[in-house]
């Protein structure tokens, strides 16, 4: 009895410890997020991009914009670009494949969400918040300083296909997802970190190209049966791996790792 009530004492102690260390990741994350976003702001006015309109305009800075702001010409200013509504949207496509800073989606009432003209963002791309949302198309962004994507309630489909490289620190998170069932960033080749958490339905996650990533983060995704990185040869320096109920061993699914108990780092 004495045994048993020590080995109970054991297991909750370690589950605690678990949800400590969760814990002190996420402070992590919001911390990093905040410097980032300083330090995209901090150098925007030196930022370049292309004019993508074929007027033959040269490669030239662009002025910071404000908030709500979308600029006239082939470049998107830098700057926070806002979408709240269709109309914004609309300009956003029929002018722009670049954006220079920061592009935030959130609080509006699209079902469908098509970005499919854009290939490159060099600040942040975030989309949260979106009741209504079913769907995200970015098949053809190649390159962004972040993706973050998290609390879309409706949410079933992310196409990210094209999507090479994530180079700020924050890297991609996709979380809080209840109906996400597709993924796709088959092209995702380098990232900082991936953070995949809180996808009830989600079955599969494929990473099949990528070779690069510091921290891998996948935690309390239900109905997770399959990680796919079969490309990666040197384990990350940190990964937390656990709650995902349907898929429990991660050293098989992803043998460039070694560890001792569901969360592994070092």
């Amino acid at each position: 009895m004495k045994s048993s009530r020590c080995g109970q004492a054991i297991r909750v102690m370690t589950k605690l410890l678990k949800v400590l260390f969760v814990a002190c990741f996420l402070l992590a994350c919001g911390h990093t997020l905040d410097n980032e976003m300083d330090e995209v702001g901090d150098h925007s006015s030196d930022t370049f991009v292309r004019d993508t309109q074929g007027s033959g305009g040269e490669v030239g800075r662009t002025p910071r914009s404000e908030p709500n702001q979308v600029m006239d010409g082939p470049e998107a200013g830098m700057g926070e670009v806002i979408i709240t509504n269709q109309a914004e949207l609309d300009t956003l496509a029929e002018n722009y494949r670049q954006i220079g800073g920061n592009l935030t989606i959130q609080n509006v009432s699209f079902t469908q969400l098509d970005l499919s003209f854009l290939v490159s963002v060099s600040g942040m791309i975030k989309i949260s918040g979106n009741s209504s949302l079913k769907r995200i198309n970015l098949s053809n962004l190649e390159e962004a300083g972040t993706v973050w994507i998290y609390d879309n309630p409706k949410l079933t489909k992310i196409k990210l296909s094209n999507l090479n490289e994530v180079v700020h620190q924050n890297g991609i998170m996709i979380s809080d997802h209840p109906k996400l069932e597709e993924l796709d960033l088959s092209s995702l080749i380098r990232t900082y970190v991936v953070n995949l958490r809180t996808n009830d339905v989600l079955r599969e996650a494929n990473l099949p190209s990528l070779l690069e990533v510091h921290d891998l983060y996948i935690a309390t995704n239900e109905m997770l049966h399959v990680i796919n990185v079969p490309s990666l040869h040197s384990p990350p320096i940190n990964v937390i791996f656990l709650e995902n109920a349907a898929c429990n061993d991660i050293e098989e699914q992803v043998p460039c790792l070694c560890r001792d108990d569901e969360v592994t780092d070092g």
